[in-house]
């Protein structure tokens, strides 16, 4: 039997499929009579065993598992939206929505390779999908993989439509990535094109502040930073990027004010997060 032929028909397995799909798991081999070999998958199944189950492609049942899994991650939960994806590989020929959401599910699960690995795949099922590039880079901005997040940030910004919400949203996740990575010029350009698109989001004026400081544009750290404020009195980032501003300009008083309001902030943001 090839090797092609092999995958064709145990492709409606989903334990066979996610083997295949991870590289380090390695399926364990049989030598049958004759001389056939024989694939032992995760289940304890053998090929010839999932041939004879296998499940034939049923566009209405992928159609439903798909949209239970959709519901399932607009409600929040993402252990049934997992499952529920899962179940529909076995009946789809077009397994892009699939992979789709059970790495987006994956994904809020805190399982990074596992969604990596499925967002890979539909990547390779819709090459012109912005999402599956969009989502793919969150995930590796999650691990601080920034210069993969970097690359699939702007694939998506070139695949995507004109949506201007979208937009300002992927510049500024890109602009974040390039603050992160040390890459500041780069991550001014991105955020400001995402202040231009939607100019009322105090975070992306307290991240240009950052970079504006590091860029020793204490002025324009400064006027970003009031921004940043003006739109969010809480934002802790944007009182303590102008207190520093404020320091390196010698204007004590404004540092400290800044500064204590900055500490409080934090404070009560760390009280919120472990109550």
């Amino acid at each position: 039997m090839s090797s092609s032929s092999t995958s064709e028909q145990m492709s409606s397995c989903n334990c066979v499929d996610y083997f295949a799909r991870n590289k380090s798991e390695k399926l364990k081999t049989l030598i049958a009579g004759g001389g056939v070999v024989l694939f032992l998958a995760s289940c304890g199944g053998t090929q010839t065993s999932h041939n004879s189950t296998a499940t034939k492609l049923d566009p209405d049942t992928a159609k439903r598992k798909i949209s239970e899994s959709q519901k399932a991650l607009a409600e929040g939960n993402y252990q049934l939206a997992r499952k529920s994806a899962t179940e529909s590989l076995s009946f789809c020929a077009d397994k892009h929505l699939a992979y789709l959401c059970r790495g987006y599910a994956e994904y809020k699960l805190g399982l990074i390779q596992a969604a990596i690995s499925d967002f890979d795949e539909a990547c390779k099922s819709a090459p012109n999908d912005f999402q599956c590039f969009e989502y793919r880079a969150a995930a590796y901005q999650t691990i601080k993989r920034y210069r993969k997040a970097i690359a699939d940030y702007k694939i998506a910004l070139e695949k995507l439509p004109n949506e201007r919400n979208v937009q300002s949203k992927l510049y500024g996740e890109l602009g974040m990535c390039y603050l992160a990575f040390g890459e500041l010029a780069e991550a001014q350009i991105s955020l400001r094109r995402a202040i231009e698109l939607v100019p009322n989001r105090a975070t992306l004026y307290a991240a240009l502040a950052t970079a504006d400081l590091h860029l020793a544009e204490t002025d324009r750290c400064i006027k970003d930073a009031s921004q940043a404020i003006a739109l969010d009195t809480n934002n802790a980032q944007a009182y303590q990027v102008r207190s520093r501003a404020y320091g390196a300009l010698a204007q004590t008083e404004l540092s400290k004010s800044d500064e204590l309001s900055a500490r409080k902030l934090f404070a009560a943001e760390l009280e919120r997060e472990y109550k």
